[in-house]
């Protein structure tokens, strides 16, 4: 792969992150912007490697709880496929910052009670859609069937995940060290706080996934492909 540079500053990701938000809750989402949404996340994590940040968890966090509102624009497929790229998500970022005993939580969550048939996370670091023509045409995206399907699982999701987004963040603040009593309960209320995007275009935030998207060779993950040097103001993915 021809290497580049990508520079981002501090107030692009934070933009980049709200693109990604207003992407996921978009009711016009086909199978493919999910996959895309979540190859822009693995990019932006690699970013914020360098940073002190908890903007990306809480954006993961707060997809997840959408997902499982009974309001709001999306048809029950759309539900379960925005379950399905939150948890893909926080899998992503618990490795990506080493939290490794947050994984098996919501991968769980993932396998055991919501398969989706048509998103698959492959090595816990990749989304991948799967053709709808595979599944069954009688089962097809977001068809009366497929929403009825999406529905039912939703509704088991919902009492068992009742309080996954307080065990998530209790999980995360067990596992750091050298943080002090008020550091940890500072850190715990900040991972249970609700994204807040900024006030960006809903119609940038697919230029903004199309924009970062890169064809990875299929066994080459985002983090074998980047290298990443930053500075306070700025952050560099040379690729």
């Amino acid at each position: 792969m021809e290497a580049f540079s990508l520079r981002l500053s501090s107030r692009q990701i934070a933009l980049l992150l709200s693109s990604l938000w207003a992407q996921s809750i978009s009711p016009a989402n086909m199978l493919e912007n999910y996959e895309a949404i979540a190859h822009t996340y693995s990019l932006v994590l690699l970013f914020l490697q360098a940073k002190n940040s908890i903007h990306e968890v809480q954006l993961a966090f707060s997809l997840l709880s959408l997902s499982l509102m009974d309001e709001g624009p999306l048809v029950p497929a759309l539900h379960r496929s925005l379950f399905t790229l939150a948890i893909s998500l926080i899998i992503f970022s618990s490795k990506a910052y080493n939290i490794l005993p947050l994984v098996p939580c919501p991968k769980a969550a993932l396998l055991d009670k919501m398969v989706d048939p048509f998103l698959h996370l492959v090595q816990d670091g990749k989304l991948q859609a799967v053709n709808p023509g595979s599944v069954g045409a009688s089962k097809a995206h977001g068809s009366k069937e497929d929403d009825e399907c999406a529905l039912k699982a939703l509704s088991q999701i919902k009492i068992a995940e009742d309080h996954a987004r307080e065990s998530f963040a209790t999980i995360i603040v067990k596992s750091l060290e050298n943080l002090s009593e008020s550091e940890t309960s500072i850190l715990r209320e900040q991972l249970l706080l609700e994204f807040v995007p900024e006030d960006v275009c809903p119609l940038g935030a697919q230029m903004l996934v199309d924009a970062t998207r890169l064809d990875f060779k299929s066994n080459e993950s985002p983090e074998e492909a980047a290298v990443i040097s930053a500075t306070d103001d700025d952050t560099f993915l040379d690729l």
